[in-house]
């Protein structure tokens, strides 16, 4: 069975996660223990933590994270790496389904964010972890940042953060975890995300794939007034609490 890990940094109440863990719960096929790893809530139990050091740097934090994790004997070979805002909304029958997807290319979605007016850590992103990749001898430069969980080989996780440290300065740009991990390691051939709906935030979802998973924007989660249809939802499938809540 595949462990679960949950990346975190320090927020409260962690609404988010709240309702993540339920929908594992709820949702889930069989998996081994879920992991958090850098801020544990003082709500949550059940649970395997790391402790790490965080700083004001959220992507920072998040590599440091999965150095931490990936190098820990107890933690199963694969494992699925999810997001505090990742819930699932439909019975999973196989995390397998979770293992090879991708949205497009990096240089696509590069051009896209050089549309946007507003700067962000992102738009560079996109470019910088293409040029590590190259760098690495990868010819696919596909798009893993698909809010969604990811299956991962924490061996090989590991060797990837060995791989980059030539070529990776934090102040250079941030890291792409998932797609230089999916473009390096990922099942072959990978499997573009076609059946994808990107839901207007007006509507709830930010990001809903095939009714298996979404992931929401920010702040909406208990928000009667900003997302009404999100609380019908939750009422009607996720009000009970988990065994991972005290």
């Amino acid at each position: 069975m595949y462990d679960i890990v949950i990346p975190l940094k320090e927020a409260r109440p962690n609404i988010d996660l709240r309702f993540t863990l339920r929908s594992i719960a709820k949702f889930g096929c069989a998996f081994g223990r879920v992991w958090i790893v850098g801020f544990k809530p003082s709500w949550i139990q059940n649970v395997e933590y790391i402790s790490t050091v965080q700083t004001s740097d959220k992507w920072s934090n998040t590599r440091r994270n999965l150095e931490e994790i990936c190098l820990n004997p107890e933690l199963s070979e694969n494992f699925l790496l999810f997001n505090d805002d990742f819930i699932l909304s439909k019975k999973i029958e196989s995390w397998d389904w979770f293992s090879d997807m991708y949205l497009g290319t990096l240089s696509e979605h590069a051009e896209e964010f050089s549309k946007v007016k507003k700067k962000s850590p992102w738009q560079a992103g996109f470019e910088y972890n293409q040029t590590i990749l190259r760098k690495l001898g990868c010819s696919t430069l596909f798009d893993y940042e698909y809010h969604g969980p990811l299956l991962m080989n924490k061996n090989s996780l590991a060797e990837l953060f060995e791989r980059i440290k030539p070529f990776y300065d934090s102040k250079d740009g941030i890291l792409f975890k998932r797609s230089l991990y999916g473009n390096l390691y990922g099942k072959k051939p990978a499997r573009k995300i076609d059946d994808i709906k990107f839901v207007s935030d007006c509507h709830d979802f930010k990001k809903v794939y095939v009714n298996r998973c979404f992931s929401v924007g920010d702040n909406v989660i208990g928000n009667l007034r900003k997302a009404p249809k999100l609380q019908v939802w939750f009422n009607s499938y996720l009000n009970e609490k988990s065994v991972f809540e005290k």
